[in-house]
């Protein structure tokens, strides 16, 4: 009997031991920096007194923002770039370059010529006589402005040879080097290249066969050999492309300053790199496998 009894008390001391453990305090750290205005590249100094089990520190700079604890996403920049090589001629205006979000897919002229196209040739250097038939870089231009994440969108080259009597003689026009790239904070994905674009070639019906071609690494433009007294067009235009513009960055994160393992902390130190205005924000915080208390300290430091 005596046995059953000291049993039951230990028992009951265990469970009383282990409530206890089960108990988490509010964290009682208190924080003050020594300064709110920094020069920036100097130290912010921040002064801790009280406990906490963890200490999360949020800078206020992107990527470490506690108002995007949660997620952020960011619009990418479309930049589209080629090289351009022009030979021969003297006719004007022969090349341009356009884009859809409605054209249906059909690759042939009457749909073609049923879509709305914005001619976006002038944001491009494109190749002049002056060049020496030398490859022209168009420069990597933002086209973002043309692209909607909920449609698909196309990219077109276009020749247009006029007259040779009234216009003069064509110019030999070669497209190289075609990329379609995503760029978000610094970093770069691609899109489309020359060869994974799914150019397709669509010439008018008086075309002469052979002139105008599609080669391995670059689109070639020629006009009629013969019959060059009337107007032809050709078009090198892109496969239907469906471009996310909103990146999903993920969620903004803290630094770990503390954890339970470590001991109490009397300051902690922060370096600025740029001037503006940051929200530090502080999370200490008190837990174990049972319950946490946490409190969220907000500071407003001024790097000039």
């Amino acid at each position: 009997m005596m046995k059953k009894y000291l049993f039951y008390v230990g028992f009951l001391i265990a469970l009383s031991s282990c409530k206890k453990e089960e108990v988490v305090n509010n964290p009682n750290l208190e924080i003050q920096p020594e300064s709110v205005n920094v020069k920036a590249g100097d130290e912010v100094k921040f002064n801790l007194s009280g406990t906490s089990d963890f200490i999360y520190f949020y800078s206020g700079e992107v990527g470490s923002d506690y108002s995007f604890k949660e997620g952020r996403t960011k619009d990418a920049e479309i930049l589209m770039s080629f090289n351009s090589q022009i030979l021969d001629g003297a006719q004007e205006n022969q090349l341009s370059i356009l884009t859809s979000d409605n054209f249906d897919g059909n690759y042939n002229l009457q749909n073609i010529n049923a879509a709305d196209w914005s001619d976006i040739t002038d944001k491009f250097r494109i190749a002049q006589h002056s060049d020496n038939r030398v490859y022209v870089p168009s420069g990597k231009i933002d086209v973002s402005n043309y692209v909607d994440s909920e449609k698909t969108v196309y990219f077109a080259f276009k020749y247009v040879t006029k007259p040779f009597t009234a216009y003069g003689r064509f110019n030999i026009w070669r497209i190289q080097s075609y990329l379609l790239e995503s760029v978000t904070n610094g970093n770069s994905v691609t899109l489309a290249t020359h060869s994974t674009a799914g150019l397709n070639l669509v010439l008018s019906d008086n075309y002469e066969t052979g002139r105008a071609s599609l080669l391995p690494t670059y689109v070639n433009f020629i006009a009629n050999a013969r019959n060059n007294e009337i107007t032809t067009e050709a078009y090198a235009i892109t496969k239907g492309l469906k471009i996310e513009k909103q990146i999903d960055l993920g969620p903004d994160k803290p630094i770990s300053v503390k954890t339970v393992e470590d001991p109490d902390l009397k300051f902690y130190t922060y370096t600025y790199s740029k001037a503006g205005k940051y929200k530090a924000v502080f999370i200490v915080k008190n837990a174990n496998v049972y319950d946490e208390k946490k409190v969220v300290k907000e500071l407003e430091i001024n790097v000039y």
